[in-house]
């Protein structure tokens, strides 16, 4: 039962700050799990790959079978005897190592494809052949992809599987896959001279450009034109470019590149160390604490200010951290500081118009509580003790123009001050604390400016105002206005201009506000008692009879007159319970 009570108040909150705040969380978390918003981050990724955009370092060269080889060399895949040749003239010139993009297939050219295993045994370099996998467009099944086995043998062999996402952009590489139950070390691992042999994969770092990427021609090679600095102690990667070849892939940000790019960028980024992708808890978890101080109770601007500022620090934090190679996903804080904002945006606007009498366009009781003044300047109230008369005679329209004059005449003597409309009839301002010692001059003043009647078109309107002051400030709003309004009617009964608020007149207060639930205790309890007045006949000087006189004997206050309490039973139907106690004896 207590679990279920906790779970109503942490998903039922009473304040609706903290409600905003409850969902904004859940629907953050709902994107994140989903990844609905990855679209979205991709573009924000896209934006941030063009603030961080690095060149390649050059280490990794690419030999690229290109629209110029297939011109002098035909259809591609050709014959193993220019493969041999050029893999000769790499070994000769110095790589580093050798690692293929290409399957290496068995010809009917059986001279080119012992020439190519005679440069595959001799090679000074090591030498990798690609396995990977494919789907067979009739039964769709995954068909493991390698080179022809008299090939295999004489070299290693890597994985060059890509993953990808839903919108086809190759998104992760591994650190190596299973083929056939054999674990194959991949492409990018390899080419970064990465040893650790785990598993595991990481996000592509799109912020390389690729127009860095300077491939040599594999004809070129071929013709022995391509001086050998190019090639000494690079680690090479012979791989289609041409667009024709068909081995291209979706890359964030840019045109479709080549496959042998992916790999090159790969390596680039382990080069640096592991990424690192801590998901989207991370930035959610940052957002919420902008999120909360957006909706914090207390209405300042500032806060939305400081809240709208989650979007560029979450996004800045996002580019430090992809610079030592951490990535984030940004779409669910980003809704959840959205939500939080707008949901922040709408409370306030709701309460704005709460705050506002929508008749006059005045601020109301509600948004005296909101002021930030309310607890540390002196609270003025007039009272206008005619006013609901007058109002019915004038009509809405009237009582309007009214309100107008007043608001006018107040305006004057209140230095400035914005005036709030808290009742029918009732006006109350905020004035500095300083100004204290010259309230009573200005309250004199206002009650002389009451004096002149208003005109409202062919109507003199006399109205008989009074003012209250509390000067308690440190108490709350609702208190200091209940009793600079008690004063003001007060001041009013007594025919005086205006009367200052006290702690006895406080007191008088919480006595009124709960003096109708301890009548119906007192009767109930019998605490009421008649006491006998006795009456004589003028005339003869003899007793002729007793009046009989409600009291009410409270525990706290002792024995409390009838005009106290007597009125207060008729206006709220409790008179018939005090029938008993209101004879008169004769």
């Amino acid at each position: 039962m207590k679990f279920a009570k906790t779970l109503r108040r942490i998903f039922r909150p009473r304040d609706p700050r903290r409600k905003v705040l409850l969902w904004a969380t859940i629907v953050a978390v709902f994107c994140g799990i989903t990844d609905i918003g990855q679209p979205v981050d991709m573009a924000m990724q896209i934006v941030r790959n063009e603030l961080r955009k690095q060149p390649v370092s050059g280490d990794i060269v690419i030999v690229g079978i290109d629209d110029k080889t297939l011109s002098r060399l035909g259809t591609f895949p050709f014959s193993n005897a220019p493969q041999a040749k050029v893999l000769n003239t790499l070994s000769a010139m110095g790589a580093k190592s050798v690692h293929y993009d290409i399957y290496m297939r068995k010809t009917t050219d059986a001279a080119a494809d012992n020439a190519m295993a005679d440069a595959l045994r001799n090679a000074r370099m090591p030498v990798t052949l690609p396995v990977g996998i494919s789907t067979d467009p009739q039964t769709g099944k995954f068909e493991e992809m390698t080179s022809a086995p008299m090939f295999r043998k004489l070299a290693g062999e890597v994985s060059i599987a890509f993953k990808r996402n839903f919108l086809g952009f190759t998104t992760q590489l591994g650190l190596g896959n299973n083929y056939g139950g054999e674990w194959r070390q991949s492409m990018a691992a390899r080419l970064a001279g990465d040893t650790s042999n785990s598993n595991g994969n990481f996000l592509l770092d799109y912020s390389y450009d690729t127009a860095s990427i300077k491939p040599i021609s594999f004809v070129d090679l071929l013709a022995g034109s391509v001086p050998s600095k190019q090639v000494l102690g690079k680690t090479i990667v012979v791989a289609p470019i041409a667009t024709s070849i068909r081995d291209m892939h979706r890359y964030l940000g840019q045109y479709e590149v080549p496959g042998g790019y992916i790999h090159l960028i790969g390596a680039e980024h382990l080069k640096k160390g592991m990424p690192v992708n801590l998901g989207w808890l991370l930035m959610t978890t940052l957002a919420f604490a902008f999120g909360a101080f957006a909706l914090k109770p207390r209405y300042d601007k500032k806060r939305l200010i400081v809240g709208a500022v989650g979007f560029p620090t979450l996004f800045i934090t996002c580019i430090l951290l992809e610079m030592i190679s951490v990535s984030s996903a940004l779409f669910p804080a980003f809704m959840l500081i959205s939500y939080a904002l707008i949901g922040r945006i709408w409370i306030d606007f709701a309460r704005a118009r709460a705050n506002v009498n929508a008749d006059t366009g005045l601020a109301n009781l509600n948004g005296l509580r909101d002021d930030n003044m309310s607890t540390d300047g002196l609270l003025v109230v007039m009272h206008a003790r005619n006013f609901d008369r007058i109002a019915t005679l004038l009509g809405a329209k009237g009582e309007r123009q009214l309100i107008a004059q007043i608001v006018h005449r107040l305006g004057a003597g209140a230095s400035g001050a914005a005036i709030y409309q808290t009742g029918l009839g009732s006006f109350a301002w905020l004035v500095p604390a300083h100004a204290e010692a010259d309230m009573g001059e200005q309250l004199d003043g206002l009650h002389g400016v009451f004096h002149t009647p208003i005109a409202l078109s062919d109507r003199r309107i006399d109205l008989d105002v009074c003012f209250g002051l509390d000067v308690h400030r440190g108490h709350s709003i609702a208190n200091r206005y209940a009793s600079a309004r008690m004063a003001a009617e007060d001041a009013g009964k007594n025919g005086q201009r205006w009367k200052q608020a006290d702690v006895a007149d406080v007191d008088d207060l919480g006595w009124r506000l709960s003096a109708l639930g301890e009548l119906d205790a007192a009767i109930d309890n019998g605490q009421l008692w008649v006491a006998y007045q006795p009456q004589l006949d003028l005339t003869s000087g003899q007793l002729a009879g007793a009046e009989a006189l409600v009291r009410w004997s409270h525990p706290t206050r002792g024995d409390i007159r009838p005009d106290e309490f007597i009125q207060l039973a008729e206006d709220h139907n409790r008179i018939g319970k005090l029938t008993p106690f209101l004879r008169y004896s004769r």
